[in-house]
């Protein structure tokens, strides 16, 4: 009788436990909401946020559009996803999206004219000392900074179509603005019209990949004191004044392109105060100048591509400790440039379609060495309106007379083995 009695007692403890974790369960799974004008559980976006039901994990899907009158602030870590690309528009007026929370997702959403501030730094979308957002498949279009994360980490964003104002830096913001933040992930993403596409300061170990950035009235890419990142297979193209690297070590920059970046204070690639890093498998196409190198130190260079800029490398005297090694160097103006007269770095195996000896041995490298800095180059260097005279016989005479006599250029500036020939896939 007693064994009955404690088999019926352990039955009701067994199904009590179950019909807990049920109701457990119940009062804790993910709730979606939906917001649009009419027949959905709220007809704005401040409701949804502000229902005391909201919790973490939960999804607002947007239905409809929706005018932004303040900032839309989001404290809990849910899913903002839009169906069928609704607009939240702040009429040039608003602040856009403060994220304050861990884990938020924001997807699906159209985010257009922000208000335009010479004070703040207005943006589209806000992620401010949170972590783990997730930003992707979003268009911004007229809003002062497109995305800005502050004091953040391991945020990814990927798939958004980012397009300024258009009005200059004066009135511009960047596209995808990061300050003070680590880990994250920047994939896919399109930029135009912006001040710089993406700009960095004080972020490390961040993946930079698959983006095109063009048309920006100033960078492309731009960088500060931010170490440990690695920039794969972007495209940074027409952008007013290229890409601009500075005061960071530690970068790898691996199979991007840099091109179309023309004018007086032009670059593919700028370079500066930059060290221990590696620049390889890149291609510099029609720039006025492909990389320019200036208190840059023990960074690695191999190849990579140089066709047709003005001037494909442009090096000044306090860099040092540089390794060049199986670039390519095919019809550009001048191969390279300096302000010195000695040089600190090294050029080892490298093609340059400027180069006149030969190779009677076989064995694929030149037997005579080759001096890239021309006097027709240091002429530019030191007279800029002798840039006038370029592909003059002029030029040409004084080149042909250096090769023969070479006694201007830095003298241990110079290939020793250069390559004669170049990799059909860069002909």
């Amino acid at each position: 009788m007693v064994s009955i009695k404690n088999s019926f007692r352990a039955k009701i403890a067994i199904f009590s436990i179950i019909f807990i974790i049920l109701i457990t369960a119940q009062c804790f799974a993910a709730t979606t909401f939906s917001v649009c004008d009419q027949n959905c559980n709220f007809h704005d976006l401040y409701n949804a946020l502000d229902n005391p039901q909201l919790k973490d994990d939960d999804t607002i899907e947007v239905l409809s559009s929706q005018i932004i009158t303040s900032t839309v602030v989001i404290k809990k870590s849910i899913h903002l996803i839009g169906k069928n690309h609704p607009v939240l528009d702040g009429k040039s007026k608003s602040k856009m999206l403060l994220i304050v929370a861990p884990n938020v997702e924001v997807a699906g959403l159209i985010l257009k004219d922000s208000q335009i501030s010479f004070l703040d730094d207005v943006s589209a979308i806000r992620i401010e000392g949170a972590a783990y957002a997730y930003i992707h498949d979003n268009k911004l279009i007229n809003n002062a900074y497109g995305i800005y994360l502050a004091k953040s980490k391991n945020c990814r964003i990927e798939n958004n179509e980012i397009i300024g104002v258009d009005r200059g830096d004066a009135e511009s913001g960047n596209g995808i603005h990061i300050w003070s933040g680590k880990e994250h992930h920047i994939i896919n993403n399109k930029l135009s019209k912006n001040r710089d596409g993406i700009y960095f300061e004080f972020v490390t170990d961040s993946k930079i990949e698959g983006n095109y950035s063009f048309q920006n009235s100033r960078y492309g890419l731009h960088f500060m004191f931010s170490h440990r990142n690695e920039y794969r297979r972007n495209r940074f193209t027409h952008n007013a004044a290229g890409v601009a690297v500075m005061y960071s070590k530690s970068i790898l920059m691996d199979n991007n392109e840099f091109s179309a970046s023309v004018g007086g204070g032009a670059y593919g690639l700028l370079l500066k105060e930059i060290s221990l890093s590696n620049i390889v498998n890149n291609k510099f196409l029609d720039n006025s100048i492909g990389i320019y190198i200036e208190g840059t130190t023990k960074s690695h260079f191999k190849n990579n591509l140089f066709n047709k800029n003005a001037r494909a490398l442009r090096i000044l005297g306090n860099s040092d400790g540089n390794n060049f090694e199986r670039n390519f160097f095919l019809h550009n103006t001048f191969e390279v440039a300096t302000n010195s007269s000695i040089s600190q770095n090294v050029f080892d195996k490298n093609y340059w379609s400027k180069y006149t000896g030969y190779d009677l041995n076989g064995d694929g490298l030149g037997d005579v060495p080759h001096r890239p800095v021309s006097l027709s180059s240091i002429l530019t260097e030191t007279i800029n309106s002798s840039f006038i005279f370029v592909h003059s016989p002029l030029f040409f005479l004084l080149d042909s007379l250096e090769k023969a006599l070479p006694s201007f250029g830095p003298e241990n500036l110079l290939d020793k083995a250069p390559l004669m020939i170049v990799p059909a896939e860069f002909l």
